[in-house]
């Protein structure tokens, strides 16, 4: 019998595809702008990589979701392309690390005067709200591209609507 060929994985179609390096919701914590770029920090501190196609610029890295905080939308092991160093604009799904509680969170975005409403994704998860004056955000970058696995996806929704029969 013949031996199968190794696996191999080419792109054909001419998309160029980006190797960004992916970290955890501990790690994106853990990043101080004050010490280094958000993407030599991501470089030297994950151990694990994800493809896209949007361009990879300075400060661009990648977070991988974790729990269900913000399902169906996002499940578990979506992975979000961030580009850091750039501004969100309303509307933008947003990753952002609160000055207060030091938490980083995915939001969507909105700015209206004087505030900022970090709103949730998720219908039970938590949304802020914040005075521009109170310097509320270590630091906020708007999301890109992200990668959902897809049965996932339909699982998280299929286990949201079975709890509201329930309630």
């Amino acid at each position: 019998s013949e031996e199968a060929a190794p696996y191999k994985s080419e792109v054909s179609s001419g998309v160029t595809l980006f190797e960004v390096p992916v970290l955890n919701f501990v790690q994106a914590a853990g990043y101080d702008p004050a010490f280094e770029p958000i993407d030599d920090y991501a470089y030297n501190c994950s151990n694990e990589t994800a493809l896209f196609d949007s361009e990879m610029k300075p400060g661009y890295f990648a977070l991988k979701v974790e729990g269900e905080s913000m399902s169906p939308v996002l499940p578990d092991g979506t992975i979000v392309y961030v580009a850091g160093g750039e501004y969100a604009q309303n509307g933008d799904l947003v990753v952002a690390k609160l000055r207060e509680s030091g938490q980083v969170v995915i939001k969507k975005f909105l700015r209206k005067e004087n505030m900022i409403c970090l709103n949730s994704i998720n219908p039970d998860g938590k949304s802020f709200e914040f005075d521009l004056k109170e310097n509320p955000l270590v630091w906020m970058w708007p999301v890109i591209e992200y990668t959902v696995k897809a049965r996932q996806q339909r699982w998280e929704k299929v286990k949201r609507k079975a709890a509201d029969l329930h309630e």
